[in-house]
């Protein structure tokens, strides 16, 4: 037995005869066939008529039963009908033409709707022992310019079930569960959930243009990534600070296009090398100007800042994307803007990590027998001297257990991190406070780093013109041990070290392990000596303290032209700490200084200032003109100084770098102070037509005090047209 219950979703209640009338039809159980029900010929005339009252008509001549909100019906528009012979399809279409609604029949029963509503059809079935409820969704997919979409997926949420839109957009699908949830989705196009209660089953699917509207910081202002006309790359913030790194740069590596990213040796600490599109010089530096919360630094420490701290990174690569940087972009410009605070309550957010750090790979060197075997090689009668004694011949090696100095090296790293902020702020005020720790211990023994940092950014809306803000930022940086592939003297490298000491020994008396020199070595010819003696025994120290203080005054002149200033500070002190003592090379009695030690410092003060206004206009409805023009001040003191002592003597070495006045004064250095200032002017346009083509054209002209007076300035143009295809 089967019985069906047609209703509108979200109908006020019917009038209470109607329903007993249906319940009754219900009750009789007539079954119709369905090609006679709607093959049924309607003859009816009228003038001036509403809905409800043809309905009654149709009714009478047909028996079909109608279910509609009649709130709705009386909205509806008077017309007229006149019909003949016609079927009941026929009869709806005219009836329902211009009024915005819609008809659904099944069976002997049509359910009346609102366009912009679905229509549910529930469909009872009897089942032994339960009653299971079929509910039927319908409904079209459209784009955003109101094309139909075929092909788009219908999914009921955490099931299986699916169905897809056909070439007019339409879908039905039929669930079983009245609270489901339908996703849409389609290649390109942003997902959309809709609950079948929710109302509207008509969709209409955006295509994915968020990141194309993100504003892309492209130096001296910000535009919508679509309007880009040069390379700029932006990097993926949310991905890169998944990466449990130290610094920034690390994280860059493989995530953009064009961008080579290598480390110098591992160190903890150790500088990063980027090259963007390749090295532009063979002799030069070939790194890039990294601009930080507006302030251009050359080759700077990355270490400075947390990568939790970043709030949008830019890569502007080209000719034309790098042109307002003028002489100090031709390597790419890599522009960073930290977190500021956002409009709240306070907010405090604290997360931190550990981890391990291990190597994965060492380099496979010779064992006892190939070693020995080898010495034979380049000279037998001293190889016979050293390894066959006591009866021992090649072919006892085999069997012996060498040195694996890379296993004595090599330890089990560990690296934690731990970042606290505080921000919140009013529509007036928004502020930001933020301290951080980062530890690293290398995987090399008595190799290290630390990383503190806080960091304080205040932006103050003064009035409607005039905004004010300041970032200031501390970082003290230490770095410990010795670089590994350090080749800047005679002495090899501690890799070298560890590489080349032989793996075993002839004399069972001989402890390669805990003498600084191989016994058998010429001093004055092989300079190798035991690289775990000299990692644990060397001192080498860099620390480095970095300021920086960034304020911006920014007011608004007339409705589109904005004036900016910003005055920036930087203060980088670093100091070296390098002791050799007697378990050393650098310090052993076998060498010419004995036991010795230095410390160095080496300071940058580096100050901008950057005055700029930019005009926005929109020309027309069809054209938008921007136009940036400015004129940029910096300068930078360099100043280095230090000491150093030789033949410290052996009672006082225990004492460290405190022992340095108990020996030879070797150097005294103390060099000028070095400086040199830039001044720069510079403009951009950018005019966009029919949102289609992109016009940029800028130019900047730098005159640098390290240059000659005759040759101090240079000039830099650009321009770039693109055209968005769609």
């Amino acid at each position: 037995m089967k019985e069906l219950l047609t209703v509108k979703k979200n109908v006020m209640p019917v009038a209470l005869n109607k329903i007993l009338f249906f319940l009754l039809l219900l009750t009789l159980n007539i079954v119709f066939h369905p090609n006679a029900l709607y093959s049924q010929k309607i003859t009816f005339s009228a003038k001036n008529s509403s809905l409800e009252e043809v309905f009654s008509s149709i009714k009478k001549q047909t028996g079909f039963v109608f279910f509609y909100n009649s709130s709705t019906l009386r909205q509806a528009k008077l017309f007229d009908i006149n019909v003949k012979n016609a079927t009941i399809n026929e009869v709806m279409d005219i009836c329902l033409k211009n009024q915005h609604l819609n008809y659904t029949i099944k069976d002997k029963t049509i359910v009346i709707g609102i366009v912009n509503e679905p229509t549910i059809l529930i469909e009872k079935k009897n089942v032994p022992n339960q009653e299971k409820v079929v509910i039927e969704i319908t409904g079209t997919v459209k784009d955003s310019l109101g094309n139909p979409m075929e092909g788009v997926t219908v999914k009921v949420k955490k099931s299986t079930q699916s169905t897809f839109s056909n070439k007019d957009g339409h879908f039905s699908l039929k669930v079983e569960d009245k609270n489901a949830i339908l996703v849409f989705s389609f290649i390109g196009h942003e997902s959309v959930e809709r609950s079948i209660s929710a109302g509207s089953m008509d969709i209409v699917l955006f295509q994915i243009s968020k990141k194309l509207d993100e504003l892309v910081v492209i130096g001296y202002g910000s535009v919508k990534k679509k309007d880009v006309t040069g390379s700029v790359s932006k990097v993926d913030m949310n991905d890169l600070q998944k990466a449990p790194v130290r610094s920034f740069d690390e994280a860059l590596a493989g995530r953009v296009a064009g961008v080579q990213v290598s480390s110098v040796d591992g160190q903890p600490g150790a500088t990063v090398n980027i090259v963007i599109r390749g090295n532009n010089s063979i002799t030069q530096d070939n790194s890039p100007l990294y601009v930080i919360d507006g302030f251009p630094i050359e080759n700077p420490n990355n270490n400075v800042i947390d990568p939790s701290e970043i709030e949008s990174m830019e890569v502007l690569k080209d000719a034309s994307a790098t042109a307002i940087y003028g002489s100090r972009g031709a390597n790419g410009v890599i522009i960073i803007t930290t977190k500021k605070g956002k409009i709240g309550s306070p907010v405090i957010a604290f997360d931190t990590y550990y981890g391990n750090q291990k190597h994965l790979k060492e380099i496979p060197l010779m064992g006892p027998y190939d070693f020995v075997k080898y010495q034979f090689e380049l000279d037998s009668n001293n190889a016979k001297n050293i390894y066959l004694r006591n009866g021992q011949t090649i072919e006892s090696y085999k069997n012996v257990e060498g040195i694996n100095w890379q296993d004595l090296m090599f330890r089990t790293g560990s690296q934690t991190n731990a970042h606290l902020a505080i921000t919140g702020g009013t529509d007036k005020t928004k502020y930001s406070i933020t301290a951080s720790s980062f530890n690293q211990n290398g995987i090399i023994w008595n190799s290290d780093y630390k990383r503190d940092q806080g960091r304080l950014v205040l932006d103050q809306t003064i009035n409607d013109k005039l905004k004010v803000g300041i970032n200031v930022n501390y970082s003290n940086l230490v770095q410990n041990g010795v670089p590994p592939t350090d080749n800047s003297t005679s002495v090899p490298a501690l890799m070298g070290n560890v590489w080349g000491y032989r793996p075993v020994t002839g004399d069972s008396t001989i402890d390669l392990i805990d003498q600084l020199n191989d016994p058998t070595a010429d001093p004055l010819t092989n300079y190798i000596t035991n690289p775990l003696i000299t990692v644990k025994n060397q001192v080498k120290v860099n620390t480095t303290n970095v300021f920086t203080v960034n304020s911006y005054a920014d007011y608004l002149i007339i409705p589109g032209l904005r004036l900016r200033t910003t005055l920036g500070f930087s203060r980088s002190v670093l100091r070296t700490d390098i002791f050799n003592n007697s378990n050393t090379r650098s310090g052993s009695k076998t060498g010419i200084n004995g036991v010795n030690g230095s410390i160095s410092f080496d300071e940058h003060n580096t100050w901008v200032n950057e005055n700029t206004l930019t005009y926005n206009k929109k020309l027309s409805n069809r054209s938008t003109l921007n136009l940036v023009g400015g004129c940029t001040e910096q300068g930078d003191v360099t100043d280095n100084y230090g000491f150093s002592a030789r033949q410290i003597p052996l009672a006082s070495e225990s004492l460290g770098l405190g022992s340095l006045s108990t020996g030879t004064p070797y150097s005294i250095s103390s060099t000028p102070p070095q400086n040199w200032t830039l001044l720069s002017f510079l403009t951009r346009a950018n005019y966009t037509l029919d949102a289609k083509y992109l016009f940029t054209a800028s130019f900047r002209a730098d005159g640098s005090s390290k240059f000659t007076p005759n040759n101090r300035w240079g000039y830099f143009p650009s321009g770039a047209f693109a055209w968005r295809i769609s």
